[in-house]
């Protein structure tokens, strides 16, 4: 239930976020955190996925302020059910996996909820649906990788999609396992995304 820095060369590390052993709901503590940010001024952004929140760690600071979420889960724009992912833009916008809501959202800087993105009308494997999304992250372009998962009815063997979104967060691309999306997409795939392997749960763009 903490966040751990390892400097280089270090043989131990030092507690940035959170309490060792001691999980919480109070702003020294979290529970379960999944994925953690840098913004550029080195403050963290913590997926504290058991409080159903986002928490900043200011650098050098103790105690963080909640920046998405209630700290309950729900279904609102202000509440998250279980975040797995969060990553910020240039403009200091969170983008979070809103896990167990099937969707991802959207928190303006100073905004006190949420808007849907992707998703956000109910679990699905069609364009305009989303299934438990795990990991998200933008490339340069600010073209948005997103991964969920799918649970097929008829083997029930959990298959892994990665989807990609333009930059109006437009689906134009899906791939399942290790089969290409689209073939006139091939190339893009191969510069962006290596070939996806069984459980992956984690994302991420060069």
């Amino acid at each position: 239930h903490r966040i751990q820095k390892w400097a280089k060369g270090a043989t131990s590390g030092i507690t940035v976020a959170g309490n060792r052993n001691k999980p919480g709901s109070g702003d020294k503590y979290l529970r379960f955190p999944v994925d953690v940010t840098l913004d550029l001024k080195g403050s963290l952004y913590i997926a504290d996925r058991d409080n159903h929140r986002i928490q900043k760690w200011s650098s050098g600071y103790n105690v963080s302020t909640l920046v998405a979420g209630t700290g309950s889960k729900g279904a609102k724009f202000k509440q998250l059910n279980y975040p797995e992912s969060v990553t910020i833009d240039a403009l200091g916008n969170i983008y979070v996996s809103d896990t167990r809501n099937h969707r991802i959202q959207k928190w303006s800087l100073g905004s006190k909820e949420g808007i849907s993105l992707i998703g956000g009308n109910g679990s699905g494997n069609v364009l305009n649906k989303l299934n438990f999304p795990r990991d998200i992250a933008f490339d340069k372009d600010q073209n948005l990788y997103e991964v969920y998962r799918v649970l097929t009815g008829i083997d029930k063997k959990l298959i892994r999609q990665v989807e990609f979104f333009d930059e109006d967060f437009n689906t134009w691309c899906i791939e399942v396992n290790t089969n290409p999306c689209l073939e006139e997409s091939s190339q893009m795939l191969a510069k962006y995304l290596p070939r996806m392997i069984e459980d992956m749960l984690k994302l991420t763009v060069d």
